[in-house]
């Protein structure tokens, strides 16, 4: 009974130690990771502002493949949620809902642990002479609970690791994407609904001076058909890329227009019918020569890239200003490319 009474006493001196020590714990826990990247603050940012191409580099996706994922609002910013269900113990279920986002600087989550807490994730992003620099924050708080307090003490080891793994395949996919900063270009993503059109296939070498007779014959063609026909000009005139090589430039230029005219008022004419392509469309406004739009189209591809969108056609410009009677500095130039929802993996 003596043993047994010592024993006793010494187990509630060790429980009362245990909840001493607990109490004096920290209640809050803050892990964090940081990068560098070689890629403008625009790109991190919007790869971290939706959930389209988390799985890419996700940690935790690796551990169990076969999680279930669900999506919720928005594709970019607050209000995109993503939800998981997986039968690895490291990864559990949940959901991670995008509270407040900064563009270029700071995106703030909320995580939901189904039942087992909440927690605050957020990435922030700083421009260096050296690159860019992300950092992947975690905060929670443990409240009385002094059984996670305890395990707050190991949580760095465990989380701050899988940051780590993250951040490193972040890094890959960043770098990959077109070197660009988009952060300062008029840049929408719009639905659109097919608009009629004259056109003119046509082809030229491949230098401006070249193309821009070329589009200037097209335009005219096309002109005196509307012209002739009492069709109204019902859009800036537009140019299709179809390819760009050792061929020279093939494109098909157009004009859009309202009014009636049938495929057999142009049979002996080398216009025909068309219309641009509906639906997305990721649009950008390029302010200067023409001679400088290929560096436009490089800031375009790395935005699509950055937010998951696949091409799904063939871009084409539209000529807003009148080179006549506008500066090259001041030249604007709409550049549409069609492009298919990000695929949510």
């Amino acid at each position: 009974m003596k043993i047994l009474k010592i024993t006793l006493i010494t187990l509630f001196i060790l429980v009362v130690l245990a909840v001493v020590v607990g109490v004096l714990l920290p209640s809050t826990v803050h892990i964090e990771r940081s990068t560098m990247i070689d890629a403008p603050p625009a790109t991190v940012f919007a790869l971290v502002n939706g959930f389209a191409l988390f799985n890419r580099w996700s940690p935790w996706f690796e551990m169990d493949p076969e999680a279930r994922y669900t999506y919720e609002g928005p594709a970019f910013g607050p209000g995109a949620k993503m939800s998981w269900v997986s039968d690895h113990p490291q990864v559990g279920a949940g959901s991670q809902e995008i509270t407040a986002s900064t563009p270029f600087e700071r995106v703030e989550i909320r995580d939901d642990f189904s039942g087992e807490g909440f927690a605050e994730t957020s990435f922030d992003i700083e421009d260096t002479e050296s690159g860019t620099r992300i950092t992947w924050s975690f905060d929670t708080d443990f409240g009385w609970n002094l059984i996670d307090r305890y395990q707050g003490l190991m949580l760095d080891s465990w989380v701050g690791g899988n940051y780590e793994h993250g951040l490193s395949k972040f890094k890959e996919i960043a770098e990959a994407l077109p070197n660009a900063d988009w952060s300062v270009m008029d840049i929408t993503v719009d639905q659109r609904v097919a608009a009629p059109i004259l056109f003119v296939h046509g082809q030229a070498e491949a230098d401006a001076a070249s193309i821009g007779r070329a589009l200037d014959d097209a335009y005219g063609t096309i002109a005196g058909v509307m012209q002739k026909m009492g069709l109204k000009q019902a859009g800036a005139p537009l140019a299709f890329a179809r390819s760009w090589g050792e061929a020279g430039f093939i494109f098909d230029a157009g004009i859009p227009y309202s009014g009636d005219i049938t495929e057999a008022q142009l049979e002996k004419s080398p216009v025909q019918r068309g219309a641009t392509p509906p639906g997305r469309v990721v649009q950008a406004v390029h302010v200067g020569p023409y001679a400088g739009i290929s560096g436009s189209y490089r800031k375009v591809m790395a935005f699509m890239g950055a937010h998951g969108f696949e091409p799904a056609g063939d871009p084409w410009e539209s000529y807003v200003s009148d080179p006549t009677v506008t500066s090259q500095d001041d030249l604007i130039t709409i550049i549409s490319y069609p492009v298919r929802d990000p695929v949510f993996e």
